[in-house]
C-alpha cells in the first residue's frame, strides 16, 4: 500500500513539476516518508526522459527547482542535495544527447539556457562541490561549462560561478575536454563568443580574476 502511494506521489510530482506548482510540489514532498524523498526524486521520469529537478531545469522553473532542493536539504542535508544534482538522464526517449545532469540542462544542453536557474542550482554549495559539478560530462563529453560557452551569455557564463573557485579549479573546470577534444575555452573562441573568450583568458591570467 504505501510503495503504491509513493508510485502515485512519484508520478504527480513529475506534473506538478511540469505545471510549475510549486506548492503543489511541496505539499506532495511532504506526504512523502523522508527517507524515500531523494529515491522518489532519482526514480520517476517524465515521458522524455526527465526526472523532477532535470524538468525544471530545462524549463527554467526556478521556484521549481528551489522547492525540490530545499526539501531534499533539510531532511537529509547536503550530501543528498549532491546526489540530486549529479543525477543523470539515462533513458531519454526525444533526444538522442543524454546522460546529463540538471545543470547540464539549466546551461541550454537540449535547448534555451537559464541563467536564474542555474544560480539555483548552485546556491549554497561550497566551492569544492561547484568545481566537480563543473566537471561532469554528458554524452558527448560537454560539461556545464561547454554549453554555457557555446551560448556565450555573460550573465549565463557568471552564473557558474567561476569567480569563487581557485585558480587550480578554474583551469580544470574551463579546460575539461570533450569527445571532439575542444575545452570551453575553445568553444568559446570558435563560436564567436569574445566576451566568454576573454573572461576565461582574465581568469588565467590573473589568479584573483581582477
Amino acid at each position: 500500500k504505501e510503495r503504491y502511494k509513493i508510485e502515485i506521489t512519484g508520478e504527480a510530482l513529475i506534473i506538478v513539476c511540469q505545471n510549475n506548482d510549486p506548492e503543489a510540489v511541496r505539499g506532495l514532498l511532504d506526504a512523502i516518508p523522508t527517507s524515500r524523498k531523494l529515491e522518489v526524486l532519482t526514480e520517476y521520469k517524465s515521458t522524455d526522459g526527465y526526472f523532477c529537478l532535470h524538468q525544471a531545469a530545462w524549463k527554467g522553473l526556478s521556484l521549481v527547482a528551489k522547492e525540490l532542493l530545499r526539501c531534499v536539504s533539510e531532511d537529509a542535508g547536503e550530501d543528498a542535495v549532491l546526489s540530486l544534482l549529479h543525477c543523470r538522464n539515462k533513458n531519454t526517449v526525444v533526444y538522442s544527447v543524454y546522460d546529463q545532469t540538471a545543470l547540464h540542462l539549466a546551461c541550454g544542453a537540449n535547448g534555451e539556457p537559464h541563467s536564474h536557474t542555474v544560480r539555483c542550482l548552485l546556491e549554497g554549495l561550497c566551492d569544492s562541490s561547484i568545481s566537480h559539478l563543473l566537471q561532469q560530462k554528458d554524452q558527448d563529453g560537454n560539461t556545464a561549462m561547454h554549453h554555457a560557452a557555446r551560448f556565450g551569455s555573460p550573465d549565463l557564463v557568471c552564473a557558474l560561478g567561476l569567480d569563487r573557485l581557485s585558480l587550480e579549479s578554474r583551469n580544470l573546470v574551463c579546460r575539461v575536454m570533450n569527445s571532439e577534444g575542444k575545452s570551453a575555452y575553445d568553444m568559446a573562441y570558435e563560436k564567436g563568443n569574445l566576451w566568454t573568450f576573454e573572461y576565461f583568458h582574465k581568469f588565467f591570467s590573473d589568479p584573483s580574476g581582477e
